[in-house]
This record gives structure tokens, sequence and C-alpha cells, in this order.
């Protein structure tokens, strides 16, 4: 028999859970494997595209065991009770296991039936060698997946990129990008599985990657008693530089403080919003100080902070998503910087940047003008006038250009009248944009002919290993 506690039984099962699938039309994935063998307790779990093993302390000497029995049925008979009790695992026939445990000075036995050994999948991919990682890098990618698109059709970035120097994630309209040094030569692209996402492991570990060629195709987590290894997401992941502000041209900082911070996380979501804009917010930063309000005329709320505001426009308005904002303040960035109200807005700190755009136009400026006691200068007004009409012929150039998978695409531009002293250089304009979309495009197409083609491997590959495991379990119920 072999004795364990039941304490550390359970939260192997917890992990073990959030790779084995419940609802499944092969039942061995429905199993754990409890495998002792040199004086290690081994469970794993697998759904044939993560695997996850967890070794468990014993109480005594081990005996050689090696069974698959489903995780539900375990789960069930060991919750509730002390998990300071000690379990007792033993073999109890040729196809079955037995559990016993005592509850109240009470001995409790149950017996499982178990699958055959040899159905258990065998294929699981493995590093050469791992490299060491400290726990940051699991809090760091629960943090990035948020930021990663839902959009099953831009399957690239459904998952975040890690990078040699940082973990990356967009949805095309925002990008988080979190600093840390990876023992990585080339760019990984991971899922957003249940196990990364809920940053699970909170211990310093290991981590190694598969390669198949020059793609790798698997990464592998080592963290305390965990060993994780998931399949990667094989495609071109898109520039995320290009949508990153320049420096220079970020003129405008505004410094929240820590008060602020906890402050702005409960009332930013109370703000009242249009009911076609349920999210849209405005932000007022001049020299009345750093405000958030409601786009919505008949509201006079107005959220006062303390943020230190320095820049070249001594009062600005700014309409922007809130859900961006709140984004910001739960990964811990206190400054944002921005060049106008229409451009890319960054907000920063130590654990690297995150950037979103503002929308292009605020409704009813005037209204948010008065709620603030301001009366903007003609300069002023000219200068916003000018800022929009540039904002638009922006937003030209993007319709002109391409779509690819990165693409920040401001809301409610204002179309602006052409100056027909400008008809010329227009014209010649329209040609070089012309001229670019297309080589872009061909660009394109032959990325996705490259991801299509990688595709159709990793799915042949996938394919086949599922069809021999079918074969496999055909052969046995013969």
């Amino acid at each position: 028999m072999i004795t364990v506690m039941k304490q550390n039984l359970q939260e192997a099962l917890k992990g073990l859970s959030k790779v084995v699938c419940a609802k499944t039309n092969l039942p061995i994935l429905a199993c754990v494997r409890i495998k002792a063998e040199n004086d290690t307790l081994t469970l794993s779990g697998t759904d044939l595209e993560q695997w996850l093993d967890c070794r468990l302390p014993f109480a005594e000497k081990l005996e050689p065991l090696d069974c698959i029995v489903r995780l539900e049925a375990l789960k069930e008979f060991i919750e509730g009770g002390s998990g300071r009790s000690m379990l007792g695992i033993e073999t109890a026939a040729a196809n079955s296991v037995r559990l016993s445990m005592e509850i109240a000075g009470q001995r409790m036995e149950r017996q499982f039936e178990t699958m055959p050994v040899a159905d258990w999948p065998a294929n699981r991919p493995l590093p050469d060698s791992m490299s060491p990682v400290s726990k940051e890098i699991f809090s760091l990618m629960k943090l990035a997946f948020p930021s990663a698109s839902r959009d099953d059709t831009r399957r690239a970035i459904t998952g975040i990129c890690l990078d040699k120097d940082g973990i990356i994630a967009t949805d095309g309209s925002q990008l988080a990008k979190l600093n840390f040094v990876l023992p990585i030569k080339e760019q990984v692209i991971l899922p957003n599985t249940r196990m990364l996402s809920s940053g699970f492991f909170k211990d310093d570990g290991t981590m190694g990657v598969v390669m198949d060629k020059k793609d790798i195709t698997h990464v592998s987590f080592q963290s305390g008693a965990w060993q994780y290894t998931v399949r990667c997401i094989v495609a071109s992941y898109p520039n995320f530089n290009q949508v990153i502000p320049r420096e220079a041209s970020l003129k405008n900082r505004i410094v929240f403080t820590a008060e602020d911070i906890a402050m702005l996380e409960k009332s930013i979501p109370k703000l009242e919003g249009y009911k076609d804009d349920p999210q849209g917010i405005v932000m007022y930063a001049g020299g009345k100080g750093v405000k958030f309000m409601s786009r919505q005329p008949s509201s006079s709320v107005k959220i006062e902070t303390r943020a230190e505001y320095k820049g070249w426009r001594t009062d600005l308005i700014a309409a922007m998503n809130r859900k961006y904002v709140m984004r910001a303040l739960e990964l811990g960035f206190t400054e944002l910087r921005f060049s106008d109200a229409y451009s890319a807005f960054m907000s920063s700190g130590k654990a690297g940047i995150y950037v979103f755009m503002p929308m292009r136009n605020v409704r009813d400026i005037e209204a948010c003008w008065k709620k603030i006691g301001i009366t903007p200068n003609k300069e002023d007004k000219m200068t916003e006038k000018k800022t929009e009409a540039a904002a638009a012929e922006k937003k030209v150039e993007t319709q002109t250009a391409p779509k690819t998978g990165m693409q920040f695409k401001p809301q409610g531009a204002q179309e602006t009248a052409a100056d027909p002293f400008e008809e010329l250089r227009t014209a010649a304009d329209e040609i070089r944009l012309a001229a670019k979309a297309l080589a872009d495009s061909a660009a394109m197409i032959q990325r996705k002919i490259t991801d299509a083609q990688k595709s159709v491997k990793q799915k042949e590959k996938d394919f086949k290993e599922t069809r021999d495991l079918i074969e496999r379990l055909k052969s046995k119920a013969a």
C-alpha cells in the first residue's frame, strides 16, 4: 500500500482538473495516471494538447503501482474531512484499485475500476534541456492573457508571445508588453490554457522548448512539484513594435499616486455612459488637474485625482474606452504618456508598457469643457481642429493599407473637407499608398501561405496520432 497525505492528493487533483477533460469522446482523457516507481509517486493528466505531472511526497516506502482512474471519481471520494488525514492506495485486482482513509474515526474505502495502462497516450514531447526561470514568469503570463484576442479567426494573437525580453499580448486594439528576460532565441506563442492563465504555478523552476526543424512546437515548464508541457501556436506573431509610439513624440505625461490608482479602480466602472457607447469616458488634463467624467452631457460627476500633469498643452480633453483605462490600472502602471488626444496612449511602469488608442472625437465636447469650467480660446480650438484633421487623414491611410494582424483602430474619426490646393499632393500620396498597399498585400499573402502550410502539416500529424490512439482503443475493446 502507498500512503499519502490527503491534502497533497487534493492539491494534485486540483491542478490536474485544469488539464484533464471532464467530457470527452476518449474516456482515457478523463482519467489520471497514478504511477509509483523508483521512490517517486507521480500523478499525470493530458488532453493531447497539454500534459501535466505532479510528484507527491509519500509517507512510507513505495510499492510499485501503475493505474489509470477517472479524475472525477477520485475527487468525489476524497473531498471533505481533514486534509491532514492519511490516504492509502493499493491494487485490488487486475483491473481495479482501492483507496482507503479515516473519517471521524471510521475507516472508509472504495474500489475504483481502472483502464489499461497500454492505452495511455505515450507521445508526450520533452525538451532536450531546461533553463532556470523565476516564478514571476507565471504571474506575468496571467497578467498578459486578458489583453490577447478572443477572435479565433486571428489565431496567432489569441495566445501570448514570449520574446527574448518580454511577454506580449494584443487583440489589435490594445497591446501589453511585460518585461521579462526569457531563455529563448525565437519567439513562442502560447495558447490561452486554464493552467497558464490562472497563475497556478507558484515556485521558481525551469523552462525548455521542443523543436521540429526550425519551429518551436512545444514549451515545457517545471515549477516545484509540477511539470507542464503545452503545444504552441505555430504561426507568425505580428510586429508589435510598429504600434509602440516613439518616446520623443510623447510630450504629455500624467503620474498617478497609489491612492489615485485604488480610487480609480473602484470609481471609473461607475461612470455613466451612452446607451450605444457604455464604455466611453472622458479624461481632462490641464491647469485644473486630472479628472475623469462621463461622456453623457447630463452627468455632472467628475472624478478628482491628485495626479501630476506635465504637457505642452495647457488644457486637454480625450475620450477613451474605460476598459483600456482599467486594464492599465490592473497592470499596475502609474504613468500615462501621449502626444495628443487622438494618438496612441502609453501607460508604463517598471513591469513594462501598455498601449491603447483613444476615441477620435468627443461627443458634446463643449459640454465637457463646461463641466470643467473652461472656455477654450481660439488658438486651442484651431489646434484641436488641425489635430482632428490629421487624425482623419491618418484614418484614410489606415483604410487604404491592407489589414494586418495588428492595427489599432480609434473610433469615431470625423471627416474633413479636402483642401483644393492640396489636390496634387493628395494624388501623389494616393499613388504611393496604393503601391505600398500592393507590396504589403503580397507579403501578407506569402506569410498566410506559409502559416497555412505549417497548420496543415500540424493537423495531419495530430490526426495520425489521434487515429492511432483510437485504433489501439478499438483493438483493446475487441
